[in-house]
């Protein structure tokens, strides 16, 4: 792959230090975008910064590109605070949540036109977490 596909990505999808798209693979009609963090990157909570400690896999699902799902997985960094074990939030979805924040807003505007059951038909997922958007 060209060094600048991950570049434009990181663009578009404003990931930004110390985050950064490690590869993007297409898989059948699925394309999956890895994101890391660089080694030794700090991590602010409450005014502080700490290291990250261990991570825990996370993936979102993130708007089509073209006619493919499209879904972001990242090695989320968790850190040791004074108010205990945090994980990291990261930019590009709210705190727990599956989708991204720009699938979401998408989704948002689309039940201004179909129903709950004609989006996740479309978008193959289940109308309980397009519930939970809404």
């Amino acid at each position: 792959m060209r060094k600048e596909l991950p570049k434009f990505f990181e663009q578009i999808l404003n990931i930004t230090d110390p985050w950064y798209i490690e590869k993007i693979e297409q898989q059948g009609n699925t394309i999956n975008i890895y994101v890391d963090f660089k080694k030794g990157a700090k991590f602010e909570y409450n005014g502080k910064y700490y290291s990250a400690y261990d991570t825990v896999q996370r993936s979102w699902r993130h708007l089509n590109l073209f006619q493919y799902e499209t879904y972001i997985h990242a090695r989320v960094p968790r850190i040791k605070t004074d108010d205990g074990t945090k994980t990291v939030e990261v930019p590009w979805a709210r705190k727990n949540s599956g989708f991204t924040l720009l699938f979401e807003a998408f989704i948002l505007e689309l039940y201004n036109h179909m129903t709950v059951a004609e989006i996740a038909k479309k978008y193959n997922t289940t109308q309980n977490r397009l519930w939970r958007i809404l």
